[in-house]
C-alpha cells in the first residue's frame, strides 16, 4: 500500500491552465478552463494498492507462483 501527501501554496500568481480528457464511463470528452489571480492553496492525497491475482498468474505461466516468485526476489 502506498500513501502520498503533497500541500501547495501561490502568492500572486497570474495564469491560466488546460486541461482535456475522456472517461470510459461517459462516453464524452471533458475540457476544463482555469483561469487564476491572487492566492491559491491546495492539498492533493494519493494512494494505491498492490493486489495479487493468483488465478491471472496461474492462466499467464501455466502453473500457480507466487508473488515474490514473478518479482524474482523468491
Amino acid at each position: 500500500m502506498q500513501l502520498g501527501v503533497q500541500a501547495g501554496l501561490t502568492i500572486v500568481a497570474i495564469g491560466s491552465n488546460a486541461t482535456a480528457g475522456s472517461t470510459t464511463n461517459v462516453d464524452a470528452d471533458l475540457i476544463s478552463w482555469a483561469r487564476s489571480k491572487g492566492a491559491y492553496g491546495g492539498i492533493t492525497l494519493e494512494g494505491a494498492v498492490i493486489q495479487s491475482r493468483p488465478n491471472w498468474n496461474t492462466e499467464y505461466y501455466g502453473h500457480s507462483v507466487s508473488p515474490r516468485h514473478v518479482l524474482g526476489i523468491a
